[in-house]
């Protein structure tokens, strides 16, 4: 795909503006690095009691990243471990739009967030926080093949069409909940845990393992399923690898108005 609206060093810029990237991570209280503590201990124990339901790529990105255990990691110490792999870690109060957040991904920039959880909830947030971004998106990163599919994501994400945007924009969303937020990987009767929204639940990631979740083959389908995030999700859908994201957002940009206005002037040019 050539020529990318989107996808241009202006609009990048125009909206990094408003992010300091040499800002350290908002200085949390003494409350915040014991949430910070607690949780990553619950994971560790996550993780070693469950490997076998989570994605193998997740954990040797998680294990790569050697978190502190003690206090909340810096917007520093995070860009310094994910130097080698070519990314990079912003932040910015309040939320960022899909459509930029998604742009701003397929430039390897990863926007994460200010606020964490509190103690109440350390083991189901209601909203994306920053234990979400770091437990949950940050890992597979670390892996090729996931990256690829995000920049593929991305960068079909940046072809929405303005007459059929709000319709565009509410399908991409769906697939990108329903894969890189709640996804699992492998078949119906044995899969895996790879979504970030998922993955950084472990009170949710717990009931689909114990099959208390319902679980549905993954396909072009998802975008007629609604989310919501301060709940447990009602089902969940199975991919059967990366390449089976891939064809499904493959499929779906054929359907985008974009692909059919090239499509319908690559005929008029055939005719004539």
């Amino acid at each position: 795909m050539k020529n990318n609206p989107l996808d241009n060093n202006n609009l990048i810029s125009k909206h990094l503006e408003t992010y300091d990237t040499s800002k350290k991570l908002k200085k949390h209280a003494n409350n915040a690095n014991l949430v910070w503590e607690i949780f990553l201990a619950n994971h560790l124990n996550f993780l070693q009691n469950y490997s076998e339901y989570i994605l193998d790529d997740y954990l040797e990105g998680f294990y790569a990243l050697n978190l502190p255990k003690k206090k909340v990691i810096s917007i520093e110490q995070l860009n310094s471990r994910l130097k080698s792999i070519g990314w990079k870690v912003i932040h910015k109060p309040g939320i960022t739009p899909y459509d930029i957040y998604w742009q701003l991904m397929r430039n390897k920039i990863l926007v994460i967030a200010e606020d964490i959880r509190s103690l109440e909830h350390i083991e189901y947030a209601k909203k994306p926080d920053l234990l979400h971004d770091l437990f949950g998106h940050i890992p597979l990163l670390f892996s090729k093949k996931f990256t690829h599919y995000i920049k593929l994501f991305c960068t079909i994400s940046g072809y929405l069409d303005a007459q059929n945007i709000r319709y565009e924009l509410t399908s991409l969303n769906r697939i990108f909940i329903w894969s890189v937020e709640f996804g699992l990987m492998g078949n119906i009767q044995n899969n895996k845990i790879f979504g970030a929204g998922l993955i950084s639940a472990h009170a949710e990631s717990i009931s689909a393992i114990n099959g208390m979740t319902k679980k549905l083959p993954y396909s072009m389908n998802v975008i007629h399923h609604d989310f919501e995030l301060s709940k447990f999700q009602k089902q969940l859908f199975v991919a059967s690898d990366t390449d089976h994201l891939i064809e499904v957002i493959d499929s779906y940009a054929e359907t985008m108005n974009y692909r059919k206005k090239s499509l319908a002037k690559l005929q008029d040019i055939t005719l004539t």
